[in-house]
């Protein structure tokens, strides 16, 4: 189906990043009444080795991002190496917006520099990004991607 939305998890791609994310650090995704669990500040932070092997074989910007919003979603620490990584996939997210195809890249760039500018405010808190699901945005009557 592709991106529904203009945000970084808006989209089945980003999903599928985050069912990744969620077996790296050994995390059922649902428990048996189908809710989501949360990975935690503390599981992240115990699991920094291997977001740094998986970083290694990344070959997408939005698995950086995608990551991005999880970590500071949990509040946790997010080390410098793993910033700057980040930074330079928004940045390339950025730069490409126009060539991706993207209905209205406006919107687009508008999230994107949300990511960028959370990042950098971003204290190891936990901060919420606003993200819609698809039957919101269907519900609501915005446009497709």
């Amino acid at each position: 189906m592709g991106a529904w939305g203009f945000g970084i998890m808006e989209g089945d791609t980003p999903l599928d990043i985050e069912c990744d994310i969620y077996k790296l650090v050994e995390i059922q995704q649902y428990d048996e009444d189908d809710n989501e669990v949360e990975i935690t500040a503390d599981i992240y932070e115990d699991n920094l080795d291997k977001f740094e092997d998986w970083f290694t074989c990344l070959d997408t910007d939005l698995n950086f991002l995608v990551l991005g919003v999880m970590m500071m979603e949990a509040g946790a620490d997010i080390p410098r190496k793993f910033k700057d990584a980040m930074y330079e996939a928004c940045e390339s997210e950025l730069d490409s917006v126009i060539d991706q195809g993207w209905s209205e890249p406006e919107k687009r760039i508008r999230m994107l520099n949300d990511f960028n500018k959370k990042l950098q405010n971003y204290k190891n808190q936990k901060i919420k990004f606003d993200t819609k699901g698809l039957l919101e945005i269907i519900y609501d009557g915005e446009k497709n991607v």
